[in-house]
């Protein structure tokens, strides 16, 4: 059993410096092979647990590609790795049932927020 979820907008990213961390934390999903840099590593991880199109920032960096799929715990991976994404950042979903939320990142937390759309 899961609930399907998808992103309707996404504006996450995890600095080059805190890449290796992040490895770190999810390496239980690295698929086994060789990879060149950490950048390549958790993009394979983020890959692994559901997000599409994953990118290099200009900086080094990753920015976090969008997600289409069964949600499977997902959000206690990015709690995990919270503290090393910038404050600001979020990722917005809609569950199959046509719930919006958000993952807000703000003080080293992932803080859920529920919204609902009003027609003007």
């Amino acid at each position: 059993m899961g609930y399907y979820v998808t992103t309707t907008e996404v504006s996450c990213q995890i600095p080059q410096v805190n890449l290796n961390e992040a490895v770190g934390i999810l390496a239980a999903y690295l698929p086994d092979k060789n990879y060149e840099s950490d950048y390549e590593r958790l993009y394979a991880i983020l890959c692994a647990i559901g997000f599409d199109d994953c990118f290099l920032l200009d900086d080094g960096g990753l920015g976090v590609g969008g997600y289409d799929g069964k949600s499977h715990g997902e959000e206690d991976d990015f709690k995990a790795i919270a503290h090393l994404i910038p404050d600001g950042c979020y990722i917005s979903w809609r569950g199959e049932e046509g719930c919006l939320y958000q993952w807000l990142f703000e003080e080293g937390k992932l803080v859920e927020r529920h919204g609902t759309v009003v027609w003007a």
